[in-house]
């Protein structure tokens, strides 16, 4: 029944982000609402939500404080109002491309990003297990000599099976799409997983999975046949 849209816009001349909700499963929707004001740009959002549309939560990356950082906002009445912005991350480097995903009930909240403060973009990790209210220390989830870059969530609906996949080109000159994945509700994690080996660039990759997290499905755009294509993977074990 509920319908979540969030996008960046330049209407009031700076980025800024901007929200519309549904309320009969996209029919209509409401008038946009802006959830920044800022003297920076506020711009790439990600949005997840409970279940029953109750918990809305919504990331996004924001250069006001001088330079790029991850912030957070949260509604717990269906879109209907919004609580005051939250700044997720305060590094000497740059934090972008935030990816967040949440369980059924809204309680379990997952946001990871890459961040440039070691030298290079590595990908990061936090969880909430408040609804939102409060978070993890941030947990790094790659080291390499490359870049990683672009990290996208998925997570069962108890919240118990978080997926994290993002593209890397520490096997250059080509970029390769990673896999990790945590069976506790994003406490520990397993190593990292090459999903593929191609001669071309194999990037952009978007992860979902069931309810209970059986099965989990990949996809990225891959350009080894000499242009972009999209490619598919599935798991029906866990991603195992």
């Amino acid at each position: 029944r509920y319908v979540y849209l969030v996008w960046h816009d330049t209407t009031a001349l700076s980025y800024e982000i901007f929200f519309k909700r549904s309320t009969d499963y996209g029919v209509s929707w409401s008038a946009a609402v802006a959830l920044t004001l800022n003297t920076g740009a506020s711009w790439n959002p990600s949005v997840a939500c409970s279940s029953n549309g109750q918990y809305v939560y919504i990331t996004w990356l924001d250069d006001t404080p001088g330079n790029y950082e991850i912030y957070f906002k949260r509604s717990t009445n269906y879109g209907v109002t919004w609580g005051s912005a939250k700044r997720i991350t305060s590094n000497a480097g740059w934090s972008w491309d935030p990816s967040i995903a949440c369980s059924s009930t809204g309680q379990y909240v997952y946001l990871a990003w890459k961040d440039d403060t070691p030298g290079n973009f590595e990908i990061y990790f936090k969880r909430s297990i408040d609804n939102g209210v409060s978070w993890s220390s941030t947990k790094r989830m790659t080291t390499n000599t490359g870049y990683s870059f672009l990290p996208n969530l998925a997570c069962s609906s108890n919240g118990q099976y978080v997926y994290l996949a993002w593209y890397d080109d520490s096997a250059a000159p080509s970029f390769e799409i990673y896999l990790r994945r945590s069976t506790d509700y994003g406490v520990s994690w397993s190593s990292a997983k090459r999903m593929t080996s191609n001669t071309g660039y194999s990037s952009w990759p978007d992860i979902a999975c069931s309810s209970k997290g059986q099965y989990v499905y990949l996809a990225w755009e891959d350009n080894t046949p000499g242009n972009y294509e999209i490619y598919f993977k599935k798991s029906n074990n866990y991603g195992v």
